[in-house]
């Protein structure tokens, strides 16, 4: 299903699908930290709809995000960031999140995992540089 932007960037955006560097063009890092979380559970355990802008006006000062910066997600260098991010998660097969992958390995561990596990794949991959 298609939806329109920027209600479906700043969702990507706030679920941190988006590069760090273009998420933190669109907000301070403290109160940035704690979107994704937030943004989860009102999608998964609260039903709200997250494509709708009041929805996510609403969350974004859930996350003591400023007012001011949430017109930000209708930048046009960030709704490209979000889009060339979904385009390359799409050409690598990617339809869930979270999603981690490592270049040079075309392969994504899709779903949440332990931290632990996270850190032996990480660990291992930086052995074998």
């Amino acid at each position: 299903m298609t939806r329109t932007l920027p209600s479906a960037a700043l969702a990507l955006l706030l679920t941190g699908l988006v590069p760090a560097a273009a998420h933190a063009q669109a907000a301070p890092a403290a109160p940035a930290a704690a979107a994704p979380a937030t943004v989860a559970s009102a999608y998964f355990a609260e039903n709200r709809d997250i494509t709708r802008r009041e929805t996510l006006l609403a969350l974004w000062g859930e996350c003591g995000l400023p007012d001011e910066g949430f017109e930000r997600c209708d930048d046009p260098a960030i709704r490209e960031a979000v889009l060339a991010d979904h385009r390359e998660a799409i050409d690598l097969g990617i339809h869930g999140v979270p999603a981690v992958r490592i270049d040079p390995n075309p392969i994504a561990t899709v779903g949440a995992h332990p931290l632990e596990a996270y850190r032996r794949w990480f660990l291992k991959e930086l052995g074998s540089v």
